[in-house]
């Protein structure tokens, strides 16, 4: 518990400079203002320093957790007690600033944890379409080719892994617009086999979500899957999957 107290201590100390600096040069010093006006700076200053963790911690630092290791070990004085009182005064002299940016930071963080949870939304949903539309002997024929081993090189009469679903399970199945967009990109006639790097790179998906769609791809049989000689995954449309992106 001392090592926080140290800490906060060295942002409050910090937060006090800053807000010090700022007050004195603030082109309104000597004018008679406000008590509240003229506090501004330093209030400013400490809630800048006081907010230097949140900030290390989006740019996953672990100075934080050095400072209290260090501490623990009677290593007060290491480099990174003055590299973290850096941070905090340079928060607290662009105080503004700081905070502005800081708060555009959470903010897009917090759209990006939204956006990832409507993606798992999506993916429980068209999963659960998957179960109820598709037929047993459909399931059982995914399951059968998903557990089955790829071959080690793809070539110009190879078609991979592929599941083609009955004709009558065609009406049932949906596409979400990601998983449109890496059908478009696996149709470029320019390659007949993608990876995903560059599936990722073209549709601007990250390569986790993108992940998920290509597995779901290939459960509706819409994608093929091989293994290249370098040991890479290469993912190809299938004559069905074409069906389904042009119907």
């Amino acid at each position: 518990m001392q090592a926080h107290y140290f800490i906060v201590g060295l942002m409050v100390s910090a937060g006090l400079l800053g807000g010090l600096s700022n007050f004195l040069t603030d082109p309104n010093f000597g004018r008679e203002r406000p008590w509240y006006l003229a506090t501004a700076p330093f209030v400013l200053s400490l809630i800048a320093a006081l907010t230097t963790p949140l900030f290390l911690s989006l740019a996953k630092s672990q100075i934080i957790e050095n400072l209290i290791s260090g501490y623990q070990t009677s290593r007060i004085f290491s480099a990174d007690v003055f590299v973290f009182f850096g941070f905090c005064l340079v928060a607290s002299l662009s105080s503004r600033v700081f905070l502005e940016r800081l708060t555009d930071q959470v903010l897009a963080l917090k759209k990006d944890v939204s956006e990832t949870r409507r993606e798992m939304v999506e993916i429980a949903e068209e999963q659960a379409a998957l179960e109820a539309n598709l037929s047993p002997e459909t399931k059982e024929a995914v399951l059968s080719e998903l557990e089955s081993e790829p071959v080690s090189e793809p070539s110009s009469d190879s078609s991979g892994v592929v599941v083609t679903p009955p004709a009558n399970d065609l009406k049932k199945m949906r596409l979400t617009p990601r998983g449109y967009k890496i059908l478009m990109a696996l149709e470029d006639s320019r390659f007949r086999w993608r990876t995903i790097s560059a599936l990722s790179k073209e549709t601007e998906i990250e390569r986790e979500i993108l992940s998920d769609h290509l597995e779901r791809l290939l459960r509706l049989g819409l994608v093929g899957i091989q293994v290249g000689t370098k040991g890479s995954t290469l993912y190809s449309i299938t004559e069905f999957g074409r069906l389904q992106l042009h119907r």
